[in-house]
């Protein structure tokens, strides 16, 4: 059984909280705005080890599933989230989802790993 409520969903997911304004393309989809929470870690996008590059996660992210308010969705391998200024709504960051996103038990929360593309 969650322990959060609704209301304290919507405290984590407003922008003057801890969220994110982003926008979110689905592999071969249209971009669609999002709301997202960035856990940025002590991670790095890429190493080298003799001449064999490798990825490791960068970065979760947490959104709200599809159907739950605000910008719900449903994150899949490879899409990109991207992260926006608050002022100008101009792109500051492009992250790639890396393995399956996981929901959490009450179906309402999707955390993903992802790996900096650009910033």
């Amino acid at each position: 059984m969650p322990v959060e409520t609704a209301d304290d969903r919507a405290a984590f997911f407003n922008t003057d909280e801890f969220a994110e304004a982003g926008r979110y393309t689905p592999p071969g989809g249209a971009p669609v705005d999002c709301t997202l929470i960035v856990d940025r870690g002590q991670g790095r996008k890429s190493m080298t080890l003799a001449n064999v590059e490798a990825a490791g996660t960068d970065r979760l992210v947490q959104v709200l599933a599809e159907g739950a308010s605000p910008d719900g969705i449903t994150p899949a391998r490879n899409g990109l989230f991207d992260l926006l200024d608050p002022d100008t709504g101009d792109s500051v960051e492009l992250l790639q989802v890396v393995g399956e996103p996981a929901l959490d038990e009450s179906g309402t929360w999707w955390t993903a790993q992802v790996v900096q593309v650009s910033d």
